[in-house]
Parts: structure tokens; C-alpha cells; sequence
């Protein structure tokens, strides 16, 4: 019995449905390869901050602030990791507009803009010793950022705490 061209027209439309679907679905172990990307330049920008407090006698409370909140990033990304890549979330799948997703697309990019200001450099050893000793954020500016990592780390441990982790 031959198909009627509705019934081929919606079979079209479904299968056109799902294959859009499933372009804007990520699977655990993509998102996981992203978080290692985090985690990566996480720890660039810990490194960062570290040589700064270690290179400076009395690094100011906002300084050690970033570095604290860097280390809790650091902590909780890669439990998050361990996470994705746990039997318990082989059957997930995260959207792209999931939470998570968008969580950790924003804190690279956070995290990259602040590893390109801390980082600034016109390659003079002047520049370089004085970048030393001069943090290179303001208070608000220092404030700011540690309040959107303390944003992430919350997103982050959240996702955690929802699937038992």
C-alpha cells in the first residue's frame, strides 16, 4: 500500500525535528572535554596569581581572595569532570541552552579575559617588573570577578549536589 504524501511529508518534517534536535544536544563526554578546557585555563590563570603573591610581600586580601576562589574553581571543575566521565552520566544528554552548558562556555570566557589582562605583556623587561608588582585589576574590577567565579562555582557544585555528587 503506497504512502499517502502526508503521512511521507511528516516522516520528512520528523526526522528533519530530530536531526535538528540532535545537532543541539551534547553528550557527556563533550561537555567534559569543554570542563577539561576550563579546568586547563583555570589553572593558567592560578598560576598566574600564585607567581604574583609569591613575588610580593604583602599581595593585598583581593588578590588572595582571586587565588582562594581559583582554587575552589579548580576543586570543583574537576570533580565535575570526574562527573561526566562516571558511568552515572553516560545516559545523560545536556542541551547546548542547558545551564551547565552556557556555565561553562561564560566562565572560559571570564576566565580568558582575565588570563589576558593578568598576562598583558609588551615583552620589555621595565613592563615585566613592574606588571610584577602591580596588580593589574582595581578593587571593583578584582570584586567583580571573584563574585562571577563564586557564580560558576555555585552552577557548577549545583549540577554536582542534583546528581548525588
Amino acid at each position: 500500500h503506497p504512502t499517502s504524501g502526508g503521512d511521507l511529508l511528516y516522516r520528512t518534517f520528523n526526522l528533519r525535528h530530530v536531526l535538528i534536535l540532535a545537532l543541539f544536544i551534547m553528550d557527556p563526554f563533550t561537555l567534559a572535554t569543554g570542563v577539561l578546557g576550563l579546568l586547563g585555563v583555570t589553572i593558567q590563570v592560578s598560576q598566574i596569581v600564585s607567581s604574583y603573591i609569591d613575588g610580593v610581600a604583602n599581595a593585598s586580601k583581593a588578590v588572595t581572595e582571586l587565588s582562594t576562589t581559583l582554587i575552589t574553581l579548580r576543586s570543583t571543575l574537576t570533580r565535575l569532570d570526574a562527573f561526566l566521565r562516571s558511568e552515572n552520566a553516560r545516559d545523560n544528554s545536556f542541551e547546548y541552552t542547558s545551564v551547565l552548558c552556557s556555565a561553562t562556555g561564560a566562565c572560559k570566557t571570564r576566565l580568558e579575559r582575565l588570563h589576558s589582562k593578568l598576562s598583558k605583556d609588551d615583552g620589555s623587561r621595565m613592563h615585566r617588573a613592574i606588571r610584577h608588582f602591580k596588580w593589574p585589576f582595581d578593587e571593583k574590577e578584582n570584586r567583580t570577578a571573584v563574585q562571577d567565579l563564586q557564580g560558576f562555582i555555585q552552577t557548577f557544585q549545583f549540577a554536582l549536589t542534583i546528581d548525588g555528587w
